[in-house]
C-alpha cells in the first residue's frame, strides 16, 4: 500500500492506542502518523517509532478556536478513532473530534483490535456500530431471555434514544461550525 498521512485520535486508553499504532505500522508501512492526544502520554508517544508528530489537546475552547482548524487544513489520507467502550466520559470528546477532523476516510478500531473502514458513502456502517455500542451498554447485565420488558426496552431505545442522541451530536457539531464561521466573518478573525 502507498505511504499515507494518518491522523490517529486518541479516543481510548494507552494500551489500546499502542495496539492500534502497531496495527497501522503493519497495515500502512512507511506512513507518517500524527497522534491527537492529551498531554499525559506525550513521553510514551515521543519514544514510539511509528509516531511522526503529535497534536496536543488540552482545553476544548482553545482547541476549537485554533488547533482544530489547523488540523482541518492539513489533508490527511486517513483518520483513525478508537471506539473501545472504556471510560466513555473521558474519551467521548475525542470521538467527536475524530469526526470533526478532515480526512478522506476513517478507520474505527475496537478494544479487540478489529477495525472497519468507513468513508462518507457508508453512513449505515457507523450507525450500526453506534447502535451496537448503546445496546451493549444498556443490556450487558440483563438476561437476554424472551422477557417482555427487556424486549420493550430495546424497542424504545431503538425508536427514541438512538436517533435523538445522533441528532444531538449533529446539532452540537453544527453549532461549533456556525460559531467559528461567525467569529471568522464578523469579528475580524
Amino acid at each position: 500500500m502507498d505511504e499515507k498521512s494518518i491522523l490517529v485520535v486518541r479516543s481510548g486508553s494507552l494500551p489500546n492506542l499502542l495496539m492500534v499504532l502497531e496495527s497501522l505500522g503493519e497495515r500502512f508501512p512507511g506512513s507518517e502518523i500524527t497522534v491527537l492526544t492529551d498531554p499525559d502520554i506525550l513521553d510514551e508517544l515521543s519514544q514510539h517509532p511509528m509516531v511522526g508528530d503529535t497534536a496536543v489537546y488540552s482545553n476544548l475552547r482553545v482547541f476549537l478556536a485554533r488547533q482544530l482548524w489547523e488540523l482541518r487544513r492539513q489533508e490527511y489520507d486517513c483518520k483513525v478513532a478508537l471506539f473501545t467502550n472504556e471510560d466513555e466520559g473521558r474519551y467521548n470528546k475525542f470521538k467527536v473530534l475524530a469526526f470533526m477532523c478532515r480526512a478522506r476516510c476513517m478507520i474505527v478500531y475496537n478494544e479487540n483490535g478489529d477495525s472497519f473502514e468507513w468513508d462518507y458513502c457508508h453512513r449505515r456502517v457507523i450507525w450500526s456500530h453506534v447502535k451496537w455500542r448503546l445496546r451493549d451498554r444498556f443490556f450487558s447485565g440483563a438476561p437476554l431471555q424472551q422477557n417482555f420488558f427487556v424486549l420493550l426496552l430495546k424497542k424504545l431505545v431503538n425508536l427514541f434514544l438512538l436517533p435523538f442522541a445522533f441528532i444531538r451530536l449533529l446539532c452540537s457539531v453544527g453549532w461549533l461550525f456556525v460559531r467559528r464561521w461567525y467569529y471568522n466573518n464578523f469579528r475580524g478573525g
